[in-house]
Order: C-alpha cells, then sequence, then structure tokens
C-alpha cells in the first residue's frame, strides 16, 4: 500500500487525473494554486478530495504527481496527502482534542479575547462546537472513539485527537486526512473492542475564519465540526468504506446535533428533484442529499443506533476490496427487524409526503412541514389525469437507474382504481406502492404487487404512484402501468392479503367494508390461540389500514381473522424473523 492505500479497478484517465489536480489545489489556501487553473465548484467538505487520492496514488502519472507534489502532497507516506501543517505555534487542550493555531500571518485567527480566559474567543468556539460534537457522536449515541496518533513523532505533541486551524481554500469548510493504518500499522482501533483491519488515524483541518460563508460564523464552525469529526469516527471502523455513506451520514449528524441550523436542507432540495438518480450514487453534491436516508432511519428504524450499527456491521467487510456500502446497510438493518430495500421503500414513500403529520405514522419526518416550507418537493416523472377508459403509462429509457424512483400522479375522478404494475423484464425487480393523502388529512399506502384496487380520493384530488428499484446496477428499468378506472367495489366485507407477505416484524392488513359497521381484527396461532388483537383506530366504510407489529411473536404462519357483526373472514400470514 506504499504512496496509496487503495484499489482500484480503472485507472484513472487524464481528463480524471485533472480533475483531482483542480480539487486537491481548491482545498489549498488561494496563494497556493499557482500553476493550476480552477474551473470545478470548490466542495463543501475536502475530505472525499483526499480521499479519492489516497485510492489512486499509486496509478498516478508522474507528471501529476509532480504537480501534486507542489501543492503539498506527501507521496512518501503510506497514505497520499497533506503532511501536517506547520507554523502553528500555538495550541489549546479541550476535552479529547487539541487545537493548533496561531495569531501571525496569513493562517491567524482573531486575537479578541473577550472572556479573558488567555484563548482567543474564536478558538474557544470552535473547542465547544467540537466538545459538543463528541458529546453526541461517542457518549450519547456510542460511536467508538477515532483511534490514537500516540505511536509516532508527528502527531501534535500530545495523545488528544488534533484539529488544525488555519487558512483554507475558498468555499472550503474543512476537511479530514486520514494518514496512517491505525496501532502501529495494524488497521485495529484500540479504542474498540472489536478488531478492526481498516481503521486510520487522522487530524482535521478547520478553517481560520468563516466570513462570508452563506452560514453565520458560528454555524459554520458547528456544522463542520460535527461533519468532520464523524469522519474521524468513521475512519476507526473502517477508512475505505464508500463516499456516498461517508458523506450521507455526515450530513445526517451534524442535523442531530444542531438540529436548528438546517444547512442540509439546500441539499435535500437538489436531491430530492432527481429522485431517479441512485441513493449511493457516488458522486457530489448528490451524496449530500442522500442524508435523507440516514434521517428515515434514525426517526423510524431504531433510531440513531442503527446508523452506529451500520458502521459496526461494516468491521465483517473489507472495503479495501470492494464497495458493501449496500450489504452492509442490508445486514445491519436485518437486525432491527428490516432490511435496506423495506427502508428505501418507505423513505420513498416518505418523501412523497413530506409531512409531519402523525397521521403518516411511518411515513412521517419530525421535519417534514419544514422541508415543504423551505421549498423541497419531488420531482413528479409524470402527471397523468385518469379517464373513462384504460390507460397505459409506459416508460422506456436509462434515466432511472438502481436504489433510485420515480413519482408519478393520478389525477382522478374519484371511486376505485384498478393498477397492474409491469416490469419491463425479469432481470431486475421493483417496489411500487399507491399513495393517497386525502384533504381531510387521511394517508393511505397501498402496495400495488402487479395488481391491485386502489380507492381513490375525491374528485379532483390525486393519488400518486412510487416506483422504487432494486439494487442491480446497469439494468434496464423499463416499466409499464394498466390503469382501468371503471372497476365495481366488493359487495361484500372483504379481507385481502397483507403486505408484504412474507413479513419481518412489521407488516399492514387491509379490509373493506362495503357499509360501516363494527368488526375486530386478530392474530391467531395455528392452534387456535388468539396471540394478539390488533388495534383499529378508526373504522369507515370504504379501504382501511392497519400496521401490525410481531415484536414478541415467533417465526411461523399465523391467521388473520377479520370478524364483522355477520360475517368472519380469515388469511393466511407468514412471519420471518
Amino acid at each position: 500500500m506504499a504512496g496509496g492505500g487503495g484499489s482500484t479497478k480503472n485507472l484513472f484517465s487524464p481528463t480524471e487525473e485533472q480533475h483531482l489536480v483542480q480539487q486537491i489545489a481548491g482545498l489549498k489556501a488561494p496563494t497556493e494554486q499557482h500553476k493550476v487553473r480552477l474551473d470545478v465548484i470548490d466542495p463543501k467538505c475536502g475530505t472525499h478530495v483526499l480521499h479519492s487520492l489516497i485510492r489512486h496514488a499509486d496509478i498516478l502519472s508522474p507528471q501529476v504527481k509532480e504537480v501534486l507534489s507542489d501543492l503539498g502532497v506527501n507521496f512518501s507516506r503510506r497514505m497520499a496527502g497533506f503532511s501536517r501543517p506547520s507554523g502553528l505555534d500555538q495550541s489549546y487542550d479541550s476535552g479529547i482534542f487539541r487545537f493548533h493555531f496561531t495569531l501571525e500571518g496569513r493562517d491567524s485567527v482573531s486575537p479578541d479575547d473577550n472572556d479573558k480566559d488567555g484563548v482567543p474567543d474564536y478558538i474557544n468556539m470552535i473547542a465547544e462546537a467540537f466538545n459538543r460534537a463528541a458529546e453526541n457522536h461517542i457518549t450519547q449515541t456510542g460511536f467508538t472513539h477515532p483511534p490514537t496518533d500516540s505511536w509516532y513523532a508527528d502527531n501534535g505533541e500530545s495523545d488528544a485527537y488534533d484539529i488544525y486551524v488555519f487558512e483554507l481554500g475558498p468555499s472550503l469548510f474543512g476537511y479530514t486526512q486520514m494518514e496512517y493504518e491505525a496501532d502501529n500499522g495494524s488497521g485495529n482501533n484500540e479504542f474498540s473492542a472489536a478488531e478492526e483491519i481498516n481503521a486510520a488515524t487522522s487530524y482535521i483541518a478547520m478553517r481560520n475564519n468563516y466570513q462570508n460563508f452563506p452560514l453565520n460564523e458560528q454555524e459554520s464552525v458547528q456544522v463542520t465540526a460535527a461533519h468532520e469529526l464523524f469522519h474521524a469516527i468513521q475512519f476507526g471502523y473502517d477508512g475505505w468504506e464508500a463516499i456516498w455513506m461517508l458523506e450521507a451520514s455526515a450530513v445526517w449528524i451534524e442535523d442531530e446535533v444542531f438540529d436548528d441550523i438546517n444547512d442540509n436542507y439546500q441539499y435535500l432540495k437538489d436531491w430530492l428533484d432527481e429522485p431517479h438518480i441512485a441513493l449511493n450514487q457516488d458522486s457530489a453534491p448528490h451524496w449530500y442529499g442522500s442524508w435523507i436516508f440516514f434521517r428515515y432511519l434514525s426517526e423510524h428504524i431504531g433510531g440513531p443506533s442503527t446508523v452506529r450499527k451500520i458502521f459496526e456491521q461494516s468491521l465483517t467487510h473489507n472495503s479495501l476490496e470492494e464497495d458493501f456500502s449496500i450489504r452492509t446497510i442490508d445486514e445491519a438493518l436485518f437486525s432491527v427487524g428490516s432490511s435496506f430495500s423495506d427502508a428505501l421503500n418507505r423513505m420513498v414513500i416518505a418523501n412523497q409526503l413530506l409531512t409531519s403529520d402523525d397521521a403518516a405514522g411511518i411515513y412521517a419526518y419530525e421535519e417534514g412541514d419544514a422541508y415543504r416550507q423551505y421549498g423541497i418537493t419531488p420531482r413528479l416523472e409524470r402527471s397523468v389525469a385518469v379517464m373513462e377508459n384504460d390507460f397505459i403509462i409506459e416508460f422506456y429509457g436509462p434515466e432511472l437507474m438502481h436504489n433510485a424512483a420515480h413519482y408519478i400522479e393520478l389525477i382522478t375522478g374519484g371511486g376505485p382504481l384498478e393498477v397492474t404494475f409491469i416490469p419491463g423484464g425479469e432481470a431486475v425487480s421493483f417496489q411500487a406502492s399507491g399513495i393517497v393523502h386525502e384533504s381531510d388529512g387521511t394517508i393511505t399506502v397501498q402496495p400495488v404487487e402487479f395488481n391491485a384496487i386502489l380507492s381513490m380520493p375525491a374528485r379532483g384530488q390525486s393519488i400518486v404512484m412510487a416506483v422504487v428499484t432494486d439494487t442491480t446496477e446497469n439494468a434496464d428499468y423499463s416499466y409499464s402501468i394498466k390503469l382501468n378506472p371503471e372497476v365495481p367495489l366488493p359487495s361484500a366485507i372483504t379481507l385481502y392479503q397483507n403486505f408484504p407477505n412474507p413479513f419481518n416484524m412489521e407488516t399492514t392488513f387491509r379490509f373493506f367494508l362495503p357499509v360501516w359497521e363494527k368488526v375486530s381484527l386478530s392474530v391467531f396461532d395455528m392452534s387456535g390461540r388468539r396471540v394478539r388483537t390488533v388495534p383499529l383506530t378508526e373504522v369507515r366504510h370504504g379501504f382501511n389500514d392497519a400496521t401490525f407489529e410481531a415484536d414478541n411473536l415467533a417465526s411461523g404462519i399465523y391467521v388473520l381473522r377479520l370478524k364483522g357483526e355477520v360475517e368472519c373472514i380469515a388469511r393466511k400470514i407468514t412471519l420471518i424473523k
């Protein structure tokens, strides 16, 4: 791994090399950008640029290495990157951190010291932000402390985690520089009970001022501290984890620590304008917007600890060799009764609703209403008026990617609608759902598994079809949707098959009442013993849905029974844990 440290499948093209040079130059203060013309957008976080440099250092051309060396890149280390900044002649220790800074020259911080404690107010502000972030990341959520650098000479002269404050490139908030495989090159993080193989030491670079940034200076410091400290923590698990996951979760955790700043909204706005692009697309700024996936997990699937479990699960794979991010997420979610496909589908539905209404249940966000007030709305792939005759919607094209979605609005004349979803080929699979958000606040979500009858809202309102793809990359995700509005409603009480089925922990029961009557919904084991009564908060004539959580039941086949005033209907359901 000398000079590089990462494997790569393809050699860099000259264009890609030049792009990397431009990005590296963008991390440096303007006076150091000689010999390089910048025509790319400066990144918010420079960590992914340095990560790419390390991965590809071994295959860069000699000419590009010479230019990068001139920009301060050290290729003699096991992990290519910037050496630690020099000339920062003062330090301040706070919590688990040591902050390096100067009051002289271009890297100087403001000397203002209003509290007369001998430490510049600016450094105190940075220290407070990092200590607050560490309290959230490590103490509260239980992430592992970044590995120590105490075993090598250039370690900031202490065992503390080092943060260097100096002048950075325009628009750059900060970066985290990986340095060495942890614990004398073994790759093990001595702060955890597990045995890591790709843990890496690091240091963080912060600006010496955040003047003229979109956020005020304190807010800029706070979100950067939360973001970059999480990168240092991530590297303490697996320094080679996929960049999209590192960046998306780092933006997510900004929102966990500093909830009122909402700098992350800007990325969600652009992200939901292109829902057809893969969640794990390896490109900036798309991966910043993918923070909404981790927001969904932390609100509805196990809390923030679920994100921690993902990074703990990453230790079972060697990301130096291959991108295991989706598989890792799937394995971690299985331990909390979910899966990647389940979480992705739920998030896609929640992203269409974007509501804080408690009635939305698992499809609500705490800040959903605030997202919409900010101007965030999901882009509709098509909007179709449902006429009296059969109608077919067809999509053929390469734009719809894996782990992505389409939203299709159906403007209705009211009444039931038969929907048939037809995948374009057998090599891929979809999840399709009909989402109805009626004017009275009622929300219903019904999966469309090849064929379903949807209860349409009142005339003039609409239903939105959410079409979600699977994890197969570079596949043909063509599909068609057949709509038949001339469907008679059932004339008798009807119990539909639960969805999903089989299910893991949670499923939805749907039944239809031609007229209102008193009903009960119960689950029995195969011996006929009632094991659960399903609560029905509100029953109305027409379609009704009830969510069932099987948290204390063993895997197996059960019987779902709907008992009305006259009729009793049963269906078998399958629980797999």
